[in-house]
């Protein structure tokens, strides 16, 4: 141990070695991000968590330029994004790094600023969500020359790592729940065909009408920009409709507040004169009466795959061909879709 000149005693890499009973040179090659035996990276973090022992970040960058930091790029701190930032953050502390967040905002100079942010910080790689220009933001980021890995945007003509949900096929299950409940008038709350996480559900929407031979009207059909006043403003336009919808899908949970908003005004209640269903679910819908029927994104599944994706390219060669990995979604059935004859 080494003493402070306050009196405080701090564990060096030498009593970490020796507390897991392995070599300096092991723990140093742990620490600086190389692999080291799996046994012996277990004995290392022990040591670590028991000592609490502590790099220093500045010095290790200034020797292998690795900073054990990640950068976590997003334009927004929704439910939904919060989640997955929480256990992101979780795991990769778990792996020895830390993460610091961005905020790319939609707007002229967002990008150009946050160019200028991280070109002036070193870090080892990128995480970024995918709800804004990625083609711009994506292609900018590469000349970063780090690894990145995207989440909840295919980025399709960009070869980069990339964490997806199964929009389409989750979004028509959850449409085929209200057709099965005897509903042909459904309505889609979405946002811009941009994005493929809306594209992917609004075509689920499409595939299970389709199926189910029910015409996909245009009145019906409302987009927005993801946020709480489209929804708004888009059940107010579909209940003034001269044969207004019997159901509804919103493609996100702001949205859904939105509706679930414009229906208290007007005086509308849940599944008794119009049945909703979800993407996303908040903890709160479960509370509501009725419930909410909603889509679970698995929160926790898409961190610890991106964190994975990551770490495998921390480890490897970066050159190597760009990964996609889907994870599946769940449809909860709650209360808020009714059965009409």
């Amino acid at each position: 141990m080494t003493e402070t000149k306050d009196g405080r005693q701090i564990a060096t890499i030498v009593d970490v070695a020796e507390r897991a009973g392995v070599a300096v040179g092991t723990v140093s090659r742990f620490i600086n991000g190389r692999e080291v035996r799996k046994t012996n990276e277990m004995r290392i973090r022990e040591a670590i968590k028991e000592l609490g022992y502590q790099t220093n970040t500045f010095a290790q960058a200034m020797k292998t330029d690795v900073t054990k930091t990640i950068a976590l790029v997003m334009d927004g701190f929704d439910e939904f994004h919060t989640q997955v930032l929480s256990n992101a953050i979780t795991r990769f502390f778990d792996h020895g790094y830390q993460v610091t967040t961005y905020h790319l905002k939609n707007e002229r100079g967002g990008l150009d600023n946050l160019m200028s942010i991280m070109n002036a910080r070193k870090f080892d790689g990128v995480v970024m969500s995918g709800t804004f220009n990625n083609t711009i933001s994506l292609e900018q980021l590469r000349t970063l020359q780090k690894p990145i890995v995207l989440f909840n945007d295919e980025a399709t003509g960009i070869d980069i790592d990339r964490v997806l949900v199964n929009n389409r096929e989750v979004s028509k299950r959850a449409v085929q729940h209200m057709v099965e409940m005897g509903h042909k008038r459904i309505a889609i709350v979405k946002a811009s065909d941009k994005q493929s996480s809306s594209r992917g559900r609004f075509q689920g929407f499409c595939d299970a009408m389709m199926d189910a031979g029910h015409e996909v009207r245009d009145e019906y059909i409302c987009e927005g920009d993801w946020k709480l006043a489209d929804g708004y403003f888009a059940l107010k336009e579909l209940m003034d409709l001269p044969e207004p919808p019997t159901a509804l899908f919103s493609v996100n949970y702001e949205m859904t507040m939105g509706v679930l908003e414009a229906m208290k005004e007007m005086g509308l209640e849940v599944a008794k004169d119009l049945s909703l269903v979800s993407f996303d679910d908040p903890y709160f819908f479960r509370l509501l009466n009725p419930s909410i029927t909603a889509i679970a994104q698995p929160h926790e599944e898409i961190a610890s795959r991106l964190v994975d994706m990551m770490l495998t390219r921390l480890n490897k060669d970066i050159s190597s061909s760009s990964r996609k990995m889907t994870v599946a979604c769940d449809v909860i059935l709650r209360d808020s879709v009714t059965k009409i004859l």
